[in-house]
């Protein structure tokens, strides 16, 4: 089965890339926009101001002798960069209305590859140079340098004689950025002019997303395990909090009986003093006075050094917590309060209820739905599955309610296939209240320090933990709600609390 988080990983991946297919239309834009409009339209301008400076005289010498031959060689020398024309318009008139084409050079051809003629219409948008007889010598219009913008300038010179016609030129109309793509697209196979370019912007535009998205995954997966790193340093000094402070209470508790003890051998030892009891019999309160404060002595030099690993503990959690804090860029600092719980097999058999109840786990269920049930344990087996069901189902799971359940591979005989089904069997029912459940497999390579923990995640924001020592395995179900410990074992649920 492949695991939510490739699927993830390769749906970022995918996004990565398809932002650089948009920015690669973009920057094929400006590779479309810089040819035509930057680089054609200054060639055309150093070939129009060319023919500027040649074109009048050589036109206007073969048209007035007649030699039609070297006129259509001449207007065809530009091998189609602009459509040329020659007209009959003798009009100083610059629209010279009814004029006729005579001669033309195009570089559109029909399906039998026949020049397609010029309309006369097409020639309003043109500039043209005034053809005359005797043949001009000086070059009445010119562009002053090839990155000039617009039209030609007016030189201040003319040229005499009889006008006879007039060539025209027509630059190049750009094809759309659409057409233009459309046409490349039925050309990848081309590696010139602009094709070359567009091919170049993809192929690195692709290069380099997939490059950054998988750098991106990398960085992304690397700050995970250093998280993921800091919470299990975190949950195992929680443990070792919380332990001590069980401890501690334990012997706070003990500190207080032993001197109530003393406090009342004390009193009954003044009593004697005041009545006729023996001295045997005083010496033996004495003697017990004498061992209840050497036990206590003991218990109290325990109790300090329980609480000053207890404040080790603590400045320890607080500093992996604000690491952890910092590393994650969470907002505020939180306080995490652990409860630490013994169960052994004395106890006897449970219910659920009672077991919830025990860890406290009731007051984070009372009176809230839960939103997302996130349970990770290595060796979860369908045994586990199945008491697992019975410890978390109840009226607060419904069917907006998210479970993750995350296993390891391991290397038993049983395939992880078959393990996954009998898993899901014993999970009937969580099903019948939500079929939001999600069972993913880790590969056995990356296993956490402690790998048998529940996050529970109420509907109004509240985060709890639950710390399983041995997971779900320290039992042994007697019923549908009913259990007995088989062994020693310890559950700690830790909270973030804001402090006030």
């Amino acid at each position: 089965m492949k695991s939510n988080s490739i699927i993830a990983s390769s749906a970022r991946v995918f996004i990565v890339v398809l932002l650089a297919l948009i920015t690669s239309v973009f920057l094929l834009h400006r590779v479309y926009y810089n040819y035509y409009f930057k680089t054609i339209y200054h060639v055309e301008t150093v070939e129009l101001n060319i023919m500027s400076h040649s074109f009048p005289t050589k036109i206007s010498y073969a048209l007035n002798s007649k030699n039609y031959l070297e006129l259509q060689k001449t207007i065809e020398s530009n091998y189609g960069l602009f459509d040329v024309a020659v007209t009959d318009c003798t009009s100083d008139d610059k629209a010279c209305v009814g004029q006729k084409i005579l001669f033309f050079s195009s570089r559109r051809t029909n399906q039998r590859g026949e020049k397609v003629a010029i309309k006369a219409e097409a020639l309003a948008d043109g500039q043209y140079d005034l053809l005359k007889f005797p043949p001009p010598l000086n070059t009445a219009y010119a562009y002053k340098h090839a990155y000039a913008e617009g039209g030609r300038k007016y030189t201040g010179l003319d040229n005499n004689g009889k006008t006879i016609g007039r060539v025209y030129y027509l630059r190049t109309v750009p094809p759309g950025f659409l057409a233009d793509m459309k046409t490349w697209l039925g050309n990848l196979n081309r590696m010139s002019g602009r094709y070359a370019s567009y091919n170049s912007v993809v192929i690195s535009a692709l290069f380099l997303g997939t490059l950054i998205g998988l750098l991106f995954e990398l960085y992304r997966k690397r700050k995970q395990g250093i998280l993921q790193q800091l919470e299990d340093q975190n949950d195992q000094v929680l443990i070792k909090l919380a332990k001590a402070e069980s401890d501690a209470k334990t012997l706070e508790k003990r500190d207080k009986a032993l001197s109530a003890q003393i406090d009342a051998y004390k009193s009954n030892l003044a009593k004697m003093n005041h009545s006729s009891v023996t001295d045997e019999n005083q010496e033996s309160v004495s003697r017990h006075i004498r061992e209840l404060t050497l036990d206590l002595e003991q218990t109290r030099n325990q109790l300090s050094i329980a609480r000053g690993g207890r404040s080790q503990l603590r400045h320890e959690a607080d500093q992996i917590s604000g690491e952890l804090h910092k590393k994650a860029h969470l907002s505020g600092s939180a306080t995490l309060v652990a409860s630490y719980h013994e169960l052994t097999p004395c106890m006897g058999e449970m219910t659920f209820d009672q077991l919830r109840h025990l860890i406290g786990l009731d007051r984070i269920l009372v009176d809230c739905k839960i939103q997302n049930i996130n349970y990770e344990d290595r060796y979860l087996n369908k045994r586990g599955a199945k008491f697992f069901s019975g410890f978390m189902c109840g009226d607060w799971v419904d069917s907006a309610s998210n479970v993750n359940f995350k296993i390891w591979e391991s290397g038993s005989a049983q395939p992880i296939h078959k393990r996954e089904l009998a898993i899901k069997k014993n999970l009937a029912p969580l099903y019948a209240r939500t079929h939001k459940i999600n069972l993913d497999v880790v590969p056995s390579h990356r296993l956490p320090l402690h790998a048998r923990r529940l996050d529970i995640q109420r509907a109004d924001g509240q985060e709890f933990r639950i710390l399983f020592d041995k997971g779900m395995d320290f039992s042994e179900l007697t019923g549908e709600q009913g259990f007995i410990v088989r062994e020693d074992t310890y559950i700690v649920v830790k909270s973030a609390a804001t402090p006030a």
